[in-house]
C-alpha cells in the first residue's frame, strides 16, 4: 500500500492580491451546494430553510443570507439555489440539516467552482469592463445575482455591497478566469 496521500488544493492556491483600487482574495473555506426543488415541495423547502437557516428561499436574480455558517442564497433559476456556507470538509451535503436533506434535491458543487471576492473602489469598473450585463449601481444591487459570460467564460456574479463582488466560475477555466479579472483591473489604471 502507498504511502502518499491526497491533499486539497484549491484552484488559485489561496490568491490574494492588491492592486490598490481593486483587491482580489480566492474564497477557498466555503462549500456550495446546489438544491433543487422537487415538483410539488416548494412550501416544504421553503419552512426547511427558514427553520434551519433562519432566512427565506431568493428570488431568481436575488441572494438571501444567514447567520447560520454565514450561509449565503442565491437564487439561480426557477426551482433551483445555490447554498454557499463556511465549511472546508469533504462531505458539504452531508454537513447540512436533514431537514434541508429531505426537502430538497442536493448535490455539492463545491470541486466544481472557483469563488473570488473583489472589492475597492473600482470592483464594479473591472467586473463591467469584461462582461455585457448591466453592473451600474443603479441596477444592479446589494443582494442581485447574475449568471452571464465574462470573456466566454461562464461567471455568476452576487452584488455583495456597494463595491464588493463575489465572482465564481467553473474550476476547469480558473486560471483564464482570473487572468481575464487581472487584466480589466490592470487596465483601470490605464
Amino acid at each position: 500500500m502507498s504511502d502518499l496521500m491526497l491533499t486539497r488544493q484549491s484552484p488559485l492556491s489561496e490568491l490574494e492580491l492588491d492592486f490598490g483600487e481593486v483587491a482580489v482574495a480566492e474564497l477557498v473555506s466555503r462549500a456550495i451546494v446546489s438544491i433543487a426543488t422537487p415538483y410539488g415541495g416548494g412550501k416544504k423547502l421553503s419552512e426547511a430553510v427558514a427553520s434551519s437557516l433562519k432566512t427565506e428561499i431568493p428570488a431568481i436574480g436575488k441572494s438571501t443570507t444567514s447567520n447560520v455558517d454565514s450561509a449565503l442564497l442565491l437564487g439561480m433559476q426557477q426551482d433551483q439555489m445555490f447554498l454557499l456556507f463556511d465549511y472546508s470538509g469533504n462531505n458539504a451535503v452531508d454537513y447540512l440539516p436533514k431537514e434541508i436533506k429531505d426537502a430538497g434535491y442536493l448535490t455539492d458543487q463545491s470541486d466544481s467552482w472557483v469563488m473570488i471576492s473583489i472589492f475597492g473602489p473600482k470592483a464594479r469598473t473591472a467586473l463591467q469592463q469584461t462582461c455585457s450585463v448591466d453592473l451600474h449601481s443603479s441596477n444592479f444591487r446589494e443582494r442581485a445575482v447574475i449568471r452571464t459570460v465574462m470573456a466566454n467564460l461562464s461567471t455568476i456574479i452576487v452584488c455583495e455591497g456597494e463595491n464588493t463582488f463575489l465572482v465564481m466560475s467553473p474550476r476547469s477555466s480558473a486560471k483564464s478566469f482570473f487572468k481575464v479579472l487581472e487584466t480589466s483591473i490592470r487596465n483601470l489604471s490605464r
